[in-house]
């Protein structure tokens, strides 16, 4: 009996054939060439499929980073175990990516440390796609362009997308991650002749006309950061209970979702040592990215506007969320 190849290249057996030994070894060379034959055009057909897709590898970095501040607490760098969503469509946002493998959406992607674990890999053949990512991951989200947020001073919200589009040829998405919250700063510059205990209990943000022109919760766009909701609130309230240091500046974040406030539409009441003081909010836009800082100087027993910062001046300062600094509008006692 002789051994041969069949076209699943199992082996079979030859029984009815009388060949002599030399025709025998000619049969088994020729078997054996046809094995090695079949084996390296299948590897060949399989370095040329993975020669035409490439997996997908992301790095981020955040824009704006903010420095540490009582109450609000903004992410200026990924740890262990942060986790994004990943949307992927080909160029436009809802154009479906061609892929050998599916292309999930709201795709999770966890920090390791040195860099991101997606959990369902992401297949680049010749077509150029686009990648967006928010923070922090929400398994329920099922729309890109409507993920729920909250106002509950906790999350710091970002978006972002690939500065360049990723290919076969150009695996690596570099995300900007962006703040899509607007902090609201409350900045405390305690005199060393201020008697009292130096306790902030409550800040309340609220209209003056009892309208309802807050909202807790809404959507985020992860294309543009922007926040939508419906206004069902007349105030935003946050007790601080915080101690400010004699002789120090101290500041109370908190965060507030973009918007614009007319001149005199909003007050800002400030419960310090038990006594209530109440201020106008000037006309102002509060953009996403940026902080607002309102300053309040603790002199004698009493508490005045306006603060000592390095220009002398008595202002709003806004800033990005990193040191960039320029005067905008007083505030006015009510």
């Amino acid at each position: 009996s002789l051994c041969f190849i069949n076209e699943k290249f199992s082996i079979g057996v030859l029984s009815s054939y009388n060949f002599s030994p030399m025709k025998k070894n000619i049969m088994i060379l020729a078997a054996a060439s046809m094995i090695l034959g079949c084996s390296c055009t299948n590897n060949v057909e399989e370095l040329a499929s993975s020669q035409d897709e490439g997996i997908m590898e992301m790095s981020t970095t955040i824009v704006n980073e903010a420095a540490s501040r009582a109450g609000f607490a903004s992410k200026t760098a990924f740890v262990n175990n942060d986790a994004m969503g990943l949307f992927m469509y080909k160029g436009a946002w809802g154009t479906a990516y061609p892929s050998s493998k599916a292309v999930k959406q709201n795709n999770k992607s966890t920090f390791a440390g040195t860099g991101w674990n997606i959990e369902t890999p992401y297949y680049l053949g010749a077509d150029k796609g686009t990648v967006w990512a928010y923070y922090p991951y929400d398994a329920a989200v099922t729309d890109g362009k409507r993920i729920p947020v909250t106002n509950d001073n906790t999350k710091d919200y970002m978006y972002g997308s690939s500065k360049a589009e990723v290919s076969a040829t150009s695996t690596q998405a570099y995300i900007e991650m962006h703040h899509a919250m607007s902090q609201f700063v409350i900045r405390m510059n305690a005199s060393a002749d201020y008697q009292n205990a130096r306790t902030l209990t409550s800040v309340v943000l609220k209209s003056k006309t009892s309208a309802k022109t807050f909202f807790k919760s809404g959507t985020m766009d992860v294309t543009t950061g922007t926040i939508t909701g419906t206004k069902d609130l007349t105030q935003l309230e946050w007790t601080p209970n915080s101690n400010f240091s004699a002789g120090a500046q101290s500041d109370y974040c908190t965060t507030v979702f973009p918007r614009v406030a007319a001149d005199g539409a909003l007050a800002v009441e400030l419960t310090l040592d038990g006594v209530k003081y109440t201020f106008d909010v000037p006309a102002i836009e509060w953009k996403k990215g940026f902080r607002y800082i309102y300053s309040f100087t603790m002199k004698g027993n009493s508490l005045v506007i306006g603060g000592n910062d390095n220009t002398g001046k008595d202002y709003v300062t806004i800033e990005a969320w990193q040191d960039s600094k320029q005067p905008d509008v007083t505030l006015r006692p009510m």
